[in-house]
């Protein structure tokens, strides 16, 4: 049973919207939702056709202090996004359980800002780590610079670099 269901009329294309809704969903997995019984993990959106993306989820159920049991509960929220003229995408969103609904009602104002300007980067979350900052300043200043290279400036491992850059990667950052 759909909890809320929305219509936006988007000033983007179905591609950046797509982009903005990873970006914006990057700590989504982390983070539960408690229900009566337990509480509700959602999952990272992922394509589900070619004008959908869907996000599931898991009611996890405590049954004494050291055991859970979860279950798949299916599409907690999905996302539909569909061109139309001049640059603008329809897009109908729902969420489906109810201990969701105010991130989900949130996440929707962050899309409703969404325009064309939010393409080159104010859509990335910040990145609040120093180290991955330095990282992200200095494959901005040099982006021929290799992980090696960055390693040895800051004084950490090559595959600690490796690792911090495709964290960066995923956020939206180009540091490759």
């Amino acid at each position: 049973m759909i909890i809320v269901e929305e219509t936006l009329t988007l000033k983007t294309s179905r591609t950046l919207f797509w982009d903005a809704l990873k970006n914006y969903t990057l700590t989504l997995p982390f983070q539960s939702f408690p229900t009566e019984t337990g509480r509700i993990v959602v999952m990272w959106p992922k394509p589900d056709g070619d004008n959908e993306m869907v996000c599931k989820g898991s009611h996890y159920v405590r049954q004494d202090e050291r055991t859970e049991y979860g279950c798949s509960i299916g599409i907690v929220m999905s996302f539909a996004a569909f061109p139309q003229v001049k640059g603008e995408i329809d897009m109908i969103a729902r969420c489906w359980q109810e201990p969701v609904v105010d991130y989900f009602k949130e996440l929707l104002t962050m899309l409703a800002n969404l325009d064309e300007s939010d393409a080159h980067g104010s859509t990335l979350p910040p990145i609040e780590d120093p180290t991955d900052k330095r990282i992200f300043d200095l494959v901005t200043d040099d982006p021929d610079l290799t992980d090696k290279q960055i390693a040895q400036y800051l004084g950490i491992t090559r595959q600690a670099v490796n690792s911090r850059r495709r964290r960066l990667k995923l956020m939206g950052y180009k540091v490759r």
